[in-house]
């Protein structure tokens, strides 16, 4: 028997209440996901998870969100009366659990959509085993990386102060910008 737990970034990360991370292990002890997604890809030391860091004595990867609604939900009322196709529950992973849009307890808050009816647990979960099955979760960039884009940045921020006049400036400052943002848009999307 394991925890299932769906985190959120209440005080020690972000403070937002946004689920953003996987915790794989706690304490050295593996989590119900991580148990499950291994029986599919065959991932013995979750520490090899893409993505996966360590914070605080456990171990947290991020969640690649899918769209709201990829998980095509059943009603449970549905499964009692024998109301679906043949097949429906071959070789899939079953998650039982509510979404009933009655309390809020039973939803997230995603990074895509702070609505607080957006996303059920269940989907949330979904998302969880998804991105742990597939092994595609979010890799943070080096410390390499970051220093280099930093650089970049005041480096040409620097330049255009003190070479262009303040309009053109202040322009160029703006495009610096959008062009960054492109960039990183562009890293994050793949």
């Amino acid at each position: 028997l394991a925890s299932a737990p769906i985190t959120r970034d209440n005080v020690t990360f972000a403070g937002d209440k946004v689920t953003r991370r996987i915790l794989l292990s706690f304490e050295g002890q593996l989590l119900l996901q991580p148990i499950l997604a291994q029986r599919l890809n065959h991932v013995i030391r979750p520490e090899i998870y893409r993505g996966a860091y360590e914070s605080d004595g456990s171990l947290y990867s991020y969640i690649r969100y899918r769209r709201t609604g990829t998980y095509e939900p059943l009603s449970f009322v549905d499964v009692q009366n024998g109301q679906f196709s043949p097949g429906t529950f071959r070789s899939k992973i079953v998650i039982v659990g509510l979404d009933t849009q009655s309390s809020t307890d039973d939803y997230v808050l995603t990074p895509y959509s702070r609505y607080p009816l957006a996303m059920s647990r269940v989907e949330a979960q979904a998302n969880v085993l998804d991105t742990l099955i597939q092994n595609n979760g979010i890799r943070r960039a080096d410390d390499w990386f970051d220093f280099l884009l930093t650089l970049s940045v005041a480096y040409t921020t620097v330049l255009i102060v003190w070479s262009v006049p303040p309009v053109l400036g202040i322009l160029m400052l703006l495009g610096q910008a959008g062009a960054f943002a492109l960039f990183a848009y562009t890293l994050f999307a793949f």
